[in-house]
């Protein structure tokens, strides 16, 4: 049973491509990146939390935002996503989230509505808007595995989507992209953006991986 559950408010996953040599420099030796076209694909979700607390007990829970950046991989055989960097409005969650699930946090400030965010971050800004209704994307990121590197060792995070009172593809209109360069590289993203309400979250602290035997 994953530990910690919680509602997604609203929650918008942007995906794109980035340069090979910006994306696998933020990587560690032991992951291989995933690479569609000679393209590296990167990913960033974005949700405004409710309620989060750990699962079974009583009381009014967390409430926050975050943005998760995360980088295509391949690790022993498996595709999967590799954490960058996950942006908090929180001190306390930035202090959890660094401890139990060793994300690599930063101090961030968000505005978020049914029409698009503002993300505010490492002096950057990444700013963008939604427009008409279009087909949904093949695949969440929230699909595959998500692995974090800790203390010179690779962690994977439990990790869990329940099903989001609504979920539509929308336009995607980029207004600002500091933010996105400045983190994982100049990002052409996608067209659309899956955009929900009323997700549910559930995680767990992060797992050390083995290491794989020669």
């Amino acid at each position: 049973m994953l530990l910690l559950g919680g509602t997604e408010e609203l929650s918008f996953e942007l995906t794109g491509n980035v340069a090979p040599a910006a994306a696998r420099a933020h990587l560690p030796p032991d992951l291989e990146l995933w690479q569609v076209g000679g393209a590296a694909r990167v990913a960033l979700t974005v949700f405004r939390m409710r309620a989060l607390r750990v699962r079974g007990l009583p009381g009014p829970g967390l409430d926050y935002s975050e943005a998760l950046w995360r980088i295509a991989v391949r690790h022993q055989g498996e595709l999967a996503w590799f954490a960058v960097a996950c942006d908090l409005d929180s001190a306390l969650v930035r202090a959890t989230g660094r401890a139990l699930i060793r994300y690599p946090v930063r101090d961030a400030a968000f505005a978020l509505a049914a029409d698009g965010f503002t993300l505010r971050a490492a002096g950057a800004v990444l700013a963008v808007g939604f427009g008409e209704a279009v087909p949904l994307a093949a695949e969440s990121p929230g699909s595959r595995p998500l692995l974090v590197a800790g203390s010179g060792r690779l962690w994977r995070v439990p990790w869990a989507e329940v099903t989001a009172l609504e979920t539509r593809g929308r336009e995607l209109f980029v207004h600002a992209a500091t933010a996105s360069a400045a983190t994982v590289g100049a990002v052409v993203w996608d067209r659309a953006a899956t955009c929900l309400r009323g997700r549910g979250h559930r995680c767990s602290p992060a797992q050390r991986l083995r290491a794989q035997r020669g």
